[in-house]
């Protein structure tokens, strides 16, 4: 028997490799390292020669058979798994309060999508599918009599004095256009570190300023987040002995607010007595260094002071609700219409007195009214050219912004001007310059005082804030 030559020692040892293999007899008898070195339909054996792969047996059944990242195709062979098609590209293929994860290519809920107001949080507004600070929330403010800054000079107050951050861990901005009226609002920037002493804000007047015929400090004023702010009044001997004058402690929000308070509500120590204001010199805003807030941005559109008629005396009365339909300048009273619903609570008031009950409602988008509200006349009318406020001693069952007051003379002749309020929880005196009113146009007609026929409480969609309230008034009177 002749002995076998050492190639056909080493074919005889592929076909016993290819037999247990389960590869055909095929054989290229080429040297190969790696399949890619032989033939299309060929396989490299493990001792380098390429030989045909047999594949009358599947490899696999299921996909379940094959390595991760691979799926079994239809002629049983393991194959790396396709890439999935999109469900989208773009946000527009997705269903409403979806967006598109542009990752994934999949549709996913969109968290900050709403469709109407109470999916949005404290203060926010539905718009466009998103929930932002709409106009409506935003307190619009009345007026200043005397404006201490308004922030439109970069360096200067209003009362020939400057301003300036107190120290170094506040910084001061400012923000042209963002106020009302599109006037500036200056924005302060502080950091306390681990400091325990207050930083913040200075408005000095130069040398100082008479505002004693004024009764209340008026601030509009919102911050990046719920804070409180210190705020100080110092007259001329207060800065020379180098006391902190009197003080007020506000919470500001992250809504825009006018917030008025009494000059007399200001504490001071008793032994060092009231602040003069006949020569104010300095108002402060001040953060607390004992404050759990540590950092934080404040916004404030101005600074400034209000006369308002001492509370209880009143010279005319217009309504007290008190006759049913009627008002106490021999006129009546109704909703505009049926989106406000009155009802008349007796012995609810001051003194028991009637107190009138709005409730009202306004949804645009379902039944199209823009305004609601009520209307207090006289008939044929009253002459009130003698007084200087209107007083209204109201409260609703939440806070509520920018509700409109308006006041017309003789209906023909419709002079007419107008003013916003904010309505707290808690009854209040509501005091209206008449001196202060706007006007609707700047071609308007100013309403004859000697002659006013019409008192007007609107609530008008996409202003007042909430949408829906209820709202009591005690009564209406001139002062």
């Amino acid at each position: 028997m002749k002995v076998l030559s050492e190639k056909w020692s080493v074919v005889l040892l592929a076909v016993a490799a290819l037999l247990v293999s389960g590869c055909s007899l095929t054989l290229e008898l080429s040297e190969c390292s790696a399949d890619d070195d032989c033939s299309a339909g060929s396989v490299c054996t493990e001792d380098s020669l390429c030989i045909e792969e047999d594949i009358s047996e599947p490899e696999c059944e299921h996909t379940s058979d094959c390595s991760d990242g691979e799926i079994c195709d239809e002629e049983g062979r393991c194959v790396d798994e396709p890439e999935p098609d999109p469900d989208c590209t773009e946000d527009d293929q997705c269903l409403e309060g979806e967006i598109c994860d542009q990752v994934e290519g999949v549709c996913v809920e969109d968290e900050d999508f709403c469709a109407d107001d109470d999916e949005c949080a404290d203060g926010l507004i539905c718009e466009d599918n998103g929930c932002v600070e709409g106009l409506r929330c935003q307190d619009l403010g009345s007026y200043v009599e005397s404006m201490w800054s308004d922030f439109e000079d970069s360096e200067l107050t209003n009362v020939e004095g400057f301003r300036e951050p107190r120290d170094s861990r506040t910084t001061a901005t400012d923000l042209e256009g963002e106020g009302i009226d599109e006037g500036t609002v200056v924005r302060i920037d502080y950091d306390l570190g681990g400091d325990t002493n207050p930083t913040g804000y200075r408005l000095y007047a130069f040398p100082s300023a008479d505002v004693g015929e004024f009764t209340h400090l008026v601030m509009r004023v919102r911050a990046d987040d719920d804070q409180s702010l210190e705020v100080r009044l110092q007259d001329v001997d207060a800065i020379e002995n180098g006391d902190a004058g009197s003080r007020y402690t506000l919470d500001v929000g992250r809504q825009w607010r006018e917030v008025v308070v009494a000059v007399d509500d200001f504490e001071r120590a008793e032994s060092l007595g009231p602040v003069d204001t006949s020569e104010l010199q300095l108002i402060e805003l001040l953060f607390d260094g004992n404050q759990s807030v540590r950092s934080g941005s404040l916004y404030i559109d101005y600074v400034g002071f209000n006369r308002h008629p001492e509370a209880g005396g009143h010279d005319l009365v217009w309504s007290d609700f008190e006759t049913d339909g009627l008002t106490n300048v021999e006129g009546f009273r109704e909703p505009i219409n049926e989106n406000t619903e009155v009802t008349d609570l007796a012995h609810a008031g001051e003194d028991s007195g009637t107190v009138v009950q709005l409730d009202f409602e306004l949804d645009f988008e379902e039944d199209g009214v823009e305004v609601t509200g009520y209307r207090l006349y006289a008939f044929p009318n009253a002459d009130v050219s003698a007084y200087s406020h209107v007083v209204m001693r109201i409260r609703a069952d939440r806070e509520l912004v920018n509700a409109t007051v308006e006041f017309y003379d003789d209906l023909d002749d419709q002079g007419f001007a107008q003013t916003n309020v904010k309505i707290t929880e808690e009854w209040q005196e509501v005091v209206i310059s008449l001196n202060q009113l706007e006007l609707p146009q700047e071609d308007a007609t100013a309403p004859d005082f000697s002659s006013l026929q019409l008192i007007n409480l609107l609530f008008r969609d996409q202003l007042v804030c909430p949408a829906a309230a209820t709202v009591f008034i005690d009564w209406v009177q001139f002062r």
